[in-house]
């Protein structure tokens, strides 16, 4: 790091300071985090996930370890309680870890268990939301847009605060984790980030307003045996009135659960609903 100001050598003002240690809410820390436990992962017979490189996985007498990391949150499970215990302790000799016991809240998700599974839900994280949007008094909206609601980059008058609405829709975003319920309409406005208009706010207020409505919806994951995967897809064609391209959606279930879903503008025009549609499946089977 450069010297600090009031600190500068008098002999040496060019030189740098070599960290031994990253300090914490530098960009390095994180990455120098995330080395450092990866490599006592790794060194406990761990390897690392080629999809996800933030999961880790161990097979070990004839049980399964899963790791997830997010800087200094971690998420462990697997199928041998003696196993976790005894990754819980020699990571213990490495690094200050904390047991919290079974998993309640993690990145602003809130698990909730009963007998037949498990609910995720984000509605601490929603009553954050129309609390900094100042829209905690609305009245609740049964539906997340109009039905004729058709947004473009020209209809409307300048929205004053910017830095609002792309807090508030970036915010929605991440919402979107385990509410499929939102993902086309968060990926409506989503659009506009860069110069938002009077229109696409009210259209984030429709949206906040349905939050409001619906802010006990959660996502529930069972326990099965059944695997079969299944796809669900389908397309809006020219749904963009700027630029005319289509947009694409699709959800996927392994037996009864939702475990993937994505709502995304198709890269390219589609000259007809059928060539919308088929772009829409290859993405669904990919």
């Amino acid at each position: 790091m450069i010297q600090p100001q009031g600190y500068v050598h008098p002999q040496y003002p060019n030189h740098v300071c070599k960290l031994h240690k990253s300090l914490y809410g530098l960009r390095q820390a994180p990455r120098s985090w995330f080395s450092k436990l990866s490599t006592k992962l790794l060194s406990l017979g761990f390897s690392e996930s080629k999809v996800d490189t933030s999961l880790f996985v161990l097979q070990k007498f004839n049980s399964m370890i899963y790791i997830l990391i997010h800087v200094d949150d971690i998420l462990i499970t697997g199928s041998s309680a003696s196993v976790i215990d005894n990754i819980i302790h020699s990571l213990q000799t490495t690094f200050a870890v904390k047991d919290l016991g079974s998993l309640a809240y993690f990145l602003g998700v809130e698990a909730l268990w009963c007998t037949y599974g498990i609910y995720l839900t984000q509605r601490k994280y929603i009553v954050d939301l129309l609390k900094r949007s100042k829209m905690e008094n609305a009245k609740p909206c049964t539906s997340q847009m109009a039905s004729n609601c058709r947004l473009t980059s020209t209809d409307g008058t300048p929205f004053e605060d910017i830095h609002l609405y792309r807090s508030i829709v970036g915010s929605m975003q991440y919402l979107a984790f385990t509410r499929l319920d939102i993902a086309f309409v968060v990926h409506k406005v989503s659009k506009f980030m860069h110069n938002p208009l009077d229109t696409h706010w009210l259209a984030v207020k429709r949206i906040l307003r349905y939050l409001k409505h619906s802010i006990l919806t959660a996502l529930f994951i069972t326990k099965t045996v059944n695997f079969t995967l299944q796809a669900f897809f389908d397309s809006d064609w020219a749904a963009n009135r700027d630029d005319h391209r289509s947009v694409g959606a699709y959800c996927i279930y392994m037996g009864s659960n939702l475990i993937s879903w994505s709502c995304k503008q198709q890269p390219t025009v589609a000259r007809s609903s059928t060539e919308a549609e088929y772009k829409a499946i290859a993405n669904a089977a990919t």
